[in-house]
C-alpha cells in the first residue's frame, strides 16, 4: 500500500538524501521515484520529502519548493548566492522557512544574502546557520545598513564570520565565530 510505501520512503531519505559534491549532483532517495510510476507519483506527492531537501542540489531548489506544497514548513540549504542569481524578482517564502543554512561563499556574496534576509518576517523560522566561507577576514560592513528581520520563533543561531541583525525575542541558543556583534545590535535581538 502506498502509505507503507511512503514510510519507508521517508527512511531512506533520512539514509540516502540528495546532495551536491562540487560538480556532481547526487539523488540520494529521489531516485526512487525513477523506478516506476508507482513510486514517482507516491514521491512527488510527498511534500515533507521536498521540503526538507531544498537547496541540496541547486538546479532543483525552484522545483523542491513546488513539490513542497503550499504549506509544508521549509528547511533550506544554500551555499553561495551565484547559483540562484537567476532568482530575478522570485522570492523566498519567509512565512514558511522553518531552517536555513546559508554558506556565503566570500564577501562578494554578503550583500545578496542580506538583501534576501533583511526586512520581512521570518514567523516559522527556528533555526539559523550562517556563514561565510573561505574568508580570511570577518566581513565588517555595518550590517544596520540592511533592515532587521524579525524571527519570532528563532531558537537557534550560529554564525561564523558575519553578523545578520535581527530580532529574535525567543532565542536560546547563539553561537558566534570570528565576529563581534555591536551592542545595540545584541540588544536588537530581544525586543
Amino acid at each position: 500500500p502506498p502509505e507503507i510505501m511512503l514510510h519507508i520512503f521517508r527512511y531512506l531519505a533520512k539514509q540516502a538524501p540528495p546532495r551536491h559534491n562540487g560538480l556532481v549532483n547526487e539523488l540520494g532517495w529521489i531516485l526512487a521515484s525513477h523506478v516506476c510510476r508507482s513510486w514517482r507519483y507516491i514521491l512527488l506527492g510527498a511534500c515533507d520529502l521536498w521540503a526538507k531537501c531544498i537547496g541540496l542540489i541547486p538546479q532543483a531548489f525552484f522545483i523542491s519548493i513546488e513539490r513542497s506544497g503550499r504549506h509544508t514548513p521549509l528547511d533550506i540549504t544554500v551555499k553561495s548566492f551565484r547559483p540562484f542569481s537567476q532568482w530575478g524578482t522570485w522570492t523566498l517564502p519567509t512565512e514558511r522557512i522553518r531552517s536555513l543554512t546559508w554558506i556565503v561563499r566570500d564577501q562578494e556574496d554578503v550583500y545578496p544574502f542580506y538583501r534576501m534576509f533583511s526586512g520581512p518576517t521570518w514567523s516559522a523560522l527556528r533555526s539559523l546557520d550562517a556563514s561565510l566561507d573561505k574568508c580570511e577576514t570577518p566581513w565588517d560592513e555595518d550590517p544596520s545598513l540592511f533592515s532587521s528581520p524579525h524571527a519570532p520563533r528563532l531558537r537557534q543561531w550560529n554564525s561564523k564570520s558575519f553578523f545578520v541583525p535581527l530580532r529574535g525575542p525567543s532565542l536560546t541558543k547563539a553561537t558566534f565565530m570570528d565576529v563581534f556583534p555591536r551592542v545595540e545590535d545584541l540588544m536588537l535581538l530581544f525586543r
